[in-house]
């Protein structure tokens, strides 16, 4: 099929996606913003999910190299935590309901 016949194609198909997905926006717009924060007393934080409540899930680095959890909620109160018996607590996700998953590391003595 020659490369214009191809392009028409291309055009044709991907037209009705286009104005279904134009259909489907909603009749408001959302202003994103971007809030600077940080763990108190970390030296780094790693904010790596968040939810449909605007609660953010991550992790941070103490002072000493330590990685540990935290959950900052809608209004900006941090909680930190660590898995019970780990030396290392990762967060990657939490969900609208709230729940967080993520991989720690145990000790090994």
């Amino acid at each position: 099929m020659p490369l214009k016949n191809q392009l028409c194609l291309i055009a044709l198909f991907s037209l009705p996606f286009s104005l279904f997905s134009q259909a489907l926006k909603p009749a408001f717009t959302r202003q994103d913003q971007f809030l600077p924060f940080s763990v108190p007393g970390s030296k780094a934080t790693y904010p790596l999910s968040i939810n449909d409540s605007n609660t953010i899930t991550g992790s941070y680095l103490d002072q000493s190299g330590g990685v540990h959890g935290f959950v900052r909620d809608t209004v900006g109160t941090i909680t930190t935590f660590d898995v019970p018996g780990s030396v290392l607590t990762e967060p990657a996700s939490i969900n609208s309901a709230g729940g967080i998953t993520g991989c720690m590391r145990c000790r090994t003595d």
